[in-house]
């Protein structure tokens, strides 16, 4: 960005490019110590921030500036999201009535379905790698969101394979997905928790996207609808099974996520979604879980999950368009 507004080829670290006076002035400089959390408390950061700006507006400007380190509000937003679980429990409870049940059935040859997940995340995961991102700009190039487009890609190519194999063998079923009632309980479920947890969360990260996001969000709730959808169809389901195969479904998803990442077959930026997906899994296994036993429709938890992934990524996340 700095090469850009210099037109330079390459700049030197701490040296600045242009005139204060005409506006242009531009200067590349990295606060030692400080990661991608840290530098929003850093006092070194604060002070290069406040003297660029003093120089910018002109003399007067030179008070130096104080932090008062994390938000006060932390403590308490981070009581009220634990509060929050008592909410997410009944939720469901409460939206029963409004949305359509399907009978679902317990989850059967449950270690066959885990190798085929296992291997389906790894084929995407070499498929992804055998692409130079660089020059196709990947799968989901249009998206002008970093790291989402290459999460989505991931999560979404893989729905869409497991979802063709859970449909050839009867496991996975559209039943429901076309009847209003599944999107408006999936809605409502997602709109609930959604405005609860990021107002709570508002201390720590706005959760809360822009006007100019929301398509994408949108566009990333379909993207990841068959992903979700599957796991639900396919590994979720009455007795002790539909319990815990849910929750290794997912571990391996963010296994492969992260080994991926790491052998260099998916972007590195992936690495930067693995954390807040795992507590977003944590979230969405006691929600689909207490859905699945007072009113089982695999595709409004699958809406709820894939409608919380999209916008939380789609808020947060650079915005490159």
């Amino acid at each position: 960005m700095g090469a850009r507004l210099t037109g330079q080829a390459q700049l030197v670290a701490n040296r600045t490019y242009g005139d204060f006076e005409r506006g242009t002035a531009v200067r590349v400089s990295e606060v030692d110590g400080a990661d991608h959390l840290t530098i929003l408390t850093a006092q070194e950061a604060a002070d290069r921030i406040a003297s660029w700006i003093a120089k910018s507006v002109g003399p007067g400007v030179s008070a130096r500036p104080e932090l008062s380190g994390s938000d006060p509000r932390a403590s308490w937003a981070l009581l009220g999201l634990l509060a929050s679980v008592v909410l997410l429990w009944g939720l469901p409870e409460a939206i029963a009535p409004l949305g359509r049940r399907v009978v679902q059935t317990a989850p059967q040859r449950p270690l066959v379905w885990l190798v085929s997940l296992l291997a389906v995340l790894l084929f995407v995961s070499a498929l992804i790698g055998a692409t130079d991102a660089r020059i196709s700009g990947g799968i989901l190039q249009f998206m002008p969101m970093l790291v989402v487009r290459e999460l989505f890609a991931f999560l979404g190519l893989a729905g869409v394979l497991l979802l063709v194999i859970a449909g050839r063998y009867g496991r996975a079923r559209a039943e429901g997905l076309g009847d209003y009632r599944t999107w408006i309980a999936g809605g409502l479920l997602f709109a609930f928790a959604y405005v609860a947890i990021g107002t709570l969360a508002n201390s720590y990260n706005n959760l809360f996207p822009a006007s100019h996001r929301l398509v994408w969000c949108a566009l990333g709730t379909l993207i990841l609808l068959p992903y979700f959808g599957v796991l639900e169809w396919v590994l979720r389901g009455p007795g002790r099974t539909g319990v815990w195969l849910p929750i290794v479904g997912k571990l391996l998803t963010l296994a492969a996520l992260f080994g991926g990442a790491l052998s260099g077959l998916l972007p590195g930026v992936v690495l930067l979604g693995v954390a807040p997906i795992a507590l977003f899994f944590a979230l969405f296994e006691l929600v689909a879980y207490r859905l699945s036993r007072v009113s089982p429709n695999p595709w409004t938890a699958a809406l709820f999950q894939a409608a919380f992934t999209s916008v939380a990524f789609g808020a947060i996340m650079p915005f490159t368009g």
